[in-house]
């Protein structure tokens, strides 16, 4: 999400909302909770308000969560307040300065264990003592994580702050690209929530140039940016992948997923049933799947509705009307990459032989044979003037295509009109070099 000089990419209405949260804090206590999917760049935005922060000279104290932590008592009450000058504590009444010593494994353990209730006390009172010399800003990073006690002390502690300046600014991760309405605030302190979503296609083609250095053709970038939901660390995953194998894959070829990021989407998948995956999957072939459009190619109708409700539950589906959308992008391609090119082509040619549309039929048609076939590029070619005709631009240009790759290479005449119509559809989708590969070739 940083380009080469090291700026964040893409995210300038989010840097201005936490930077002026980090910064502006003036009574009485509030939280801002920055939420997204995993790798969707958060934490670059969280740490970007803290930075920012520091040089408005707020008081910051942070700590970054993980799995690991969440096991340990009051790990991350320990990140957000190490260091702690001495004077504080010496403030602090015996008992609270025991307990919150022993806390923090800086003092002898008490003889009993003291309770959350003293510790928060503790809490409280530290945190008067640090607002008295300026604002304050906590930040917790992955608070999803933060480990029971430190969440129950922290809870106790903001919550009966006043009109001290202190502000928390925390990111939590969410498990859809669907936005958390449900409540606000965090750790029970009033405030807002920004949901963090994928980035443009400009925005990614900066973050792949200025990171993996590799120079990406529109419609692969395209490619990759659906593929994704604009997710900046998947997106830079499969741009290594594609480096590593060196060559930009075709208008037939899936792209290619790293190893780690189809384990991250089988944990979402591997539970369901085999009818109900096969439903993910002829989702994710179609271009606009419908209940009505998947009921007419599934081997078993009857099972539908209940093989809908199990993708919903799974957080993989969500049904809205008769349209289907699936929650992430990468839910769909990984299943069809994970495909042997001979079941891939079958899944086409099941698609082509029942769906009614003529442009989606010789979409799924060309993609259902191996090798050049004059018929399916003879159906192509209508396919791209209707979607010429209908304004997308980038249906034309990935049908034109395809239409190139099916056609016979003894078809010469064929071949080179087709090749020229390619290339006005790839210039017209922002692809100059490739429009200029087509149309020299003719």
């Amino acid at each position: 999400m940083r380009s080469q000089g090291g700026a964040v990419v893409g995210r300038e209405r989010e840097l201005e909302i936490v930077n002026r949260f980090a910064t502006a804090i003036d009574g009485p206590c509030a939280s801002l909770l920055v939420e997204g999917v995993a790798g969707i760049g958060k934490t670059t935005i969280w740490a970007q308000g803290l930075m920012a922060a520091v040089q408005a000279g707020v008081v910051v104290r942070s700590s970054h969560c993980t799995t690991a932590d969440a096991a340990w008592a009051f790990s991350g009450l320990g990140d957000l307040l190490e260091g702690l000058a001495p004077e504080t504590l010496e403030e602090l009444p015996d008992i609270q300065r025991f307990a919150l010593s022993a806390a923090l494994l800086i003092g002898p353990m008490p003889a009993n264990v003291p309770s959350d209730r003293i510790v928060g006390v503790a809490v409280l009172s530290v945190l008067r003592a640090l607002c008295r010399s300026g604002p304050v800003l906590l930040g917790i990073d992955d608070v999803q994580w933060l480990d029971n006690a430190s969440q129950a002390v922290l809870s106790f502690a903001l919550r009966r702050l006043g009109g001290e300046r202190i502000r928390l600014l925390a990111t939590r991760r969410s498990s859809t690209n669907d936005p958390d309405e449900s409540g606000n605030g965090c750790l029970g302190v009033p405030g807002g929530k920004l949901f963090v979503s994928g980035v443009s296609v400009g925005a990614l083609q900066q973050i792949i140039l200025s990171t993996v250095s590799l120079p990406v053709s529109r419609p692969t970038l395209t490619r990759l940016h659906q593929a994704t939901g604009g997710n900046p660390m998947f997106a830079l995953e499969m741009s290594r992948a594609l480096q590593r194998r060196g060559a930009e894959p075709d208008a037939v070829e899936p792209l290619a997923i790293p190893s780690d990021m189809r384990l991250l989407v089988a944990e979402r998948i591997d539970g369901l049933s085999m009818s109900a995956r096969d439903v993910l999957l002829l989702s994710s072939a179609l271009a606009h799947p419908t209940i009505a459009a998947i009921g007419e190619l599934v081997d078993d109708p009857t099972l539908l509705a209940r093989d809908l409700e199990e993708l919903a539950e799974a957080g993989a589906m969500e049904p809205d009307g008769d349209r289907l959308w699936i929650t992430h992008p990468l839910l769909s391609s990984v299943p069809y990459e994970g495909l042997s090119p001979s079941a891939r082509r079958a899944l086409h040619l099941r698609i082509a032989n029942g769906v009614t549309d003529p442009d989606e039929h010789a979409r799924h048609a060309a993609l259902a044979v191996d090798g050049p076939d004059e018929t399916v590029a003879a159906a192509l070619d209508v396919a791209v003037h209707h979607a010429r005709r209908r304004g997308l631009a980038a249906a034309a240009a990935e049908l034109a295509a395809l239409a190139v790759v099916r056609t016979p290479p003894q078809h010469v005449d064929d071949l080179a009109r087709r090749r020229l119509v390619a290339a006005e559809h790839a210039f017209h989708v922002g692809d100059p070099t490739g429009a200029r590969a087509m149309a020299t070739a003719v």
